[in-house]
């Protein structure tokens, strides 16, 4: 079996905390955990494409999901609404999709 991130593994487990804030209506308490959240994400994004440079536009990643740039700013500009916690989920998911269409890819080789 191909191994796994770390950090998605660190999401899962970030999951039900973020998730009991929000339904305990603690939104500036989410703040935090979204925020380290939101920055794990953009590492597994941008070690998926070998990038280091954290700061370079995300359009320009070649494996990424659809409309990153305005996604990535949503979740910057609003990390104490519920619905991009949702938005984040969804990320990771896409991200680790494409972790595994990598691996199958690099194998083929």
């Amino acid at each position: 079996m191909a191994h796994r991130e770390p950090l998605f593994d660190y999401f899962d487990q970030q999951k039900p905390e973020i998730q009991a804030l929000f339904d305990a209506r603690r939104y500036k308490d989410a703040i935090e955990p979204m925020s380290k959240a939101v920055k794990h994400f953009k590492h597994l994004l941008y070690q998926l494409n070998a990038e280091t440079d954290l700061e370079k536009n995300p359009e320009s990643l070649q494996l990424k999901p659809i409309n990153i740039k305005e996604r990535l700013d949503y979740l910057d500009a609003n990390l104490k609404q519920y619905h991009a916690f949702l938005q984040l989920e969804t990320l990771y998911e896409e991200v680790e999709k494409l972790y595994a269409k990598k691996a199958i890819m690099d194998k083929m080789v």
